[in-house]
């Protein structure tokens, strides 16, 4: 039980940092959309996938990068906190 309430507590002051800054709150949602658009409609004409869409060989690749963008910020973030001394090591 004690996860669990350390758990929501460092998800709420995540959700407040991500919040007051704007670059990262952006960065997350333009970087997929940006992505999107680029890959389909920029390249999706050059490739030839034959009878299904090249959305389907693009979502997945554009999922597995926005997790890892996703993992590399929570691990900057728990570094930080860290270092900072907000939680134990």
């Amino acid at each position: 039980m004690k996860a669990i309430i350390e758990t929501n507590t460092l998800f709420k002051r995540n959700l407040l940092l991500s919040i007051r800054s704007m670059e990262t709150l952006l960065s997350g949602i333009l970087t997929p959309a940006i992505l999107m658009i680029l890959f389909v409609y920029v390249f999706g004409g050059a490739m030839n996938v034959g009878d299904t869409s090249y959305v389907d060989f693009v979502v997945p690749g554009v999922l597995v990068q926005c997790i890892a963008q996703s993992a590399s910020s929570v691990g900057v973030t728990v570094t930080e906190d860290l270092k900072s001394g907000m939680v134990n090591g």
